[in-house]
C-alpha cells in the first residue's frame, strides 16, 4: 500500500466492496458492514459509477435464499439499496 496521496479511493472503495463480498461468503455478516461501511460513508459525489454496479451486484447477493431469514442481510439490503438511490442520482458522468 502506497502513500495515502497516491491512492485512488476508487480502487480503495471497490476492494472494500471485494471484502463484503468474502464475509457474505464466508458468513460473517457483522465484518461484511464493518468492510461496507467505508464504501456507504464516501460522499454522494465521489459515488463512482463502478461503485454503484458493485453494490448492485452485492445486494444480490445479500438476497439469496438462504439469508432470507437473516434479520442482518435485509439490514444490509437496505443500505445497499439507499446507496443506490443516491449513486443513481448524483453520481459523476464517466470520463470525469
Amino acid at each position: 500500500m502506497g502513500p495515502q496521496e497516491e491512492r485512488s479511493y476508487g480502487d480503495e472503495a471497490l476492494a472494500q466492496l471485494d471484502l463484503f463480498t468474502i464475509g457474505i461468503h464466508q458468513g460473517d455478516l457483522d465484518e461484511a458492514v464493518a468492510a461496507l461501511d467505508h464504501v456507504l460513508n464516501l460522499p454522494p459525489e465521489m459515488r463512482i459509477r463502478q461503485l454503484g454496479n458493485g453494490m448492485e451486484r452485492l445486494g444480490a447477493l445479500v438476497r439469496r435464499p438462504e439469508l432470507k431469514h437473516s434479520r442482518a442481510a435485509g439490514e444490509l439490503a437496505d443500505l445497499i439499496r439507499g446507496y443506490q438511490v443516491i449513486d443513481g442520482e448524483t453520481a459523476l458522468p464517466s470520463g470525469r
